[in-house]
């Protein structure tokens, strides 16, 4: 005996990193044409389901940055957290000179260093290309830092590492600035990419400024193949009820 259903399930996956995996599924069940020729091998039937939405989720996700080093200033209660984790290739910037300094956020330069407040000896490279600043705001230093001192400026194009800093050694910081917001601290919401190097020794470093309360949502796609998941779940144990009755 065949179980016949009605009603269609369309899925569309498309990408754009592999060709080979473009393509478009689709079950057509209505008029009684089973996704399943033959008798109904329900086991089968489910597996193939959750299978197919579990890849079409995988391949609706949002691409991620393929920056090396990702920086984020964002609220938290009522402080602003800068905080920053990575890797940096430095083989294609021009080293420019060695210094020492606090960490600062200076939005009008484009200026962002994470790290101890102690203060740090740095390395700084030349050769970055990016927006000049983030915002309108002036300097601002954090009440408390940890980690490794780095960051960027915009306005000179300039990478800061720490002073004994190897290429592609992993970079971490976190610092927070008491008692102030985004707007207090004169930053522009966005995202400021900075980007050098060509070929393999290509690297980039992203200052992310978030909004307040900003929550990412997941893709319009992924909600839609849950929700066609769970309908056309329902559907089937439903109809099977119903042939048992």
């Amino acid at each position: 005996m065949s179980t016949k259903f009605s009603g269609r399930f369309c899925l569309l996956i498309s990408t754009n990193f592999r060709e080979s995996l473009t393509s478009t599924v689709i079950f057509d069940i209505e008029n009684d044409v089973a996704p399943i020729t033959g008798p109904l091998n329900q086991k089968a039937y489910m597996n193939k389901l959750v299978f197919i939405c579990s890849v079409s989720i995988m391949l609706a996700r949002p691409s991620l940055s393929r920056a090396e080093v990702i920086m984020n200033i964002y609220q938290n209660g009522s402080d602003v957290v800068a905080s920053g984790s990575g890797t940096l290739d430095t083989t294609d910037l021009t080293f420019v000179t060695s210094a020492s300094g606090d960490p600062i956020i200076e939005p009008y330069l484009g200026v962002l260093r994470v790290g101890p407040t102690s203060g740090s000896s740095l390395l700084i490279y030349s050769g970055l290309s990016g927006p000049s600043k983030f915002g309108p705001g002036n300097y601002t230093y954090p009440g408390s830092g940890s980690g490794n001192e780095f960051g960027v400026s915009g306005e000179n194009g300039d990478l800061y590492v720490p002073g004994s800093y190897t290429s592609g050694a992993n970079l971490s910081g976190t610092d927070t600035f008491s008692g102030t917001t985004l707007a207090g601290l004169g930053l522009t919401v966005g995202t400021y990419t900075y980007a050098w190097g060509t070929g393999v020794d290509a690297d980039s470093l992203v200052v992310n400024v978030i909004a307040p309360a900003s929550v990412p949502e997941p893709s319009s796609l992924t909600l839609v193949l849950f929700s066609a998941a769970i309908g056309l779940g329902a559907r089937f144990w439903s109809h099977r009820r119903a042939s048992r009755d």
